[in-house]
């Protein structure tokens, strides 16, 4: 992983003392994937959808704890201006190991994603009108989609779906580490009109023998960071 350290950011959480009795917590850990949406307007702040950070086991600790508490963080990276986030209510939050070579303890590891991200899986939501993805890549996109919303869709319409989405301004690019996420605006009934549509005027069809075999990434790859 050459050169992994210049595509990291670092997360900052501060808590000053409340009382003499008190003490104050100031915590930094190193960030490898963020996504973050702009705020609309100055009056509100930016929100944060999904969070990978990696520390001691104090360090996470204490993170996972100001999450819970729906604290708000000091966020940089590289191509990404300082700005405080925070991961909003009913955040959920994932723990792991990291068993780096020639460390005797292994890594801390937690993700965090908000609600609104942690809805997208299938059956999550079906009311929703609005999908945050990872990658703006057309065919994780569009296999996101058809996930979250139970749609039989198929790898060869990725590109036409993407770039009719984007026509239709649908589509917004987010602030990202480590990632290109972007998310799509349209509910369940847009995308089956969408595709009805495409179908019926014969812009879309279904081969004879339709390749079902969809080329996304399960996980973060870790290739991304050589």
């Amino acid at each position: 992983m050459q050169n992994a350290h210049l595509r990291l950011g670092r997360l900052e959480y501060i808590k000053p003392a409340v009382s003499s009795k008190s003490t104050a917590t100031h915590v930094t850990v190193t960030m490898d994937r963020l996504i973050v949406e702009p705020a609309s307007d100055e009056k509100q702040a930016p929100r944060c959808h999904l969070l990978s950070v990696f520390g001691g086991e104090q360090e996470v600790a204490a993170i996972h704890a100001a999450i819970a508490d729906q604290a708000n963080f000091r966020i940089a990276g590289p191509d990404l201006s300082p700005m405080v986030v925070s991961l909003g209510e009913r955040a959920h939050m994932f723990r792991g190991l990291i068993q780096a070579p020639g460390r005797r303890q292994p890594v801390r590891h937690l993700v965090s994603v908000s609600q609104e991200v942690f809805e997208t899986q299938a059956g999550g939501n079906a009311h929703a009108d609005r999908t945050i993805v990872y990658s703006a890549e057309p065919e994780f996109l569009v296999y996101r989609l058809g996930v979250r919303f139970g749609i039989p869709l198929l790898p060869c319409w990725s590109s036409w779906i993407r770039a009719e989405l984007t026509r239709q301004n649908r589509v917004r690019p987010l602030l990202g580490l480590g990632c290109n996420p972007v998310f799509i605006e349209g509910s369940k009934q847009v995308l089956l009109d969408l595709i009805a549509g495409a179908v019926k005027r014969r812009v879309l069809s279904i081969p004879d023998e339709p390749s079902l075999e969809w080329s996304v990434p399960q996980a973060f790859a870790i290739d991304e960071l050589r």
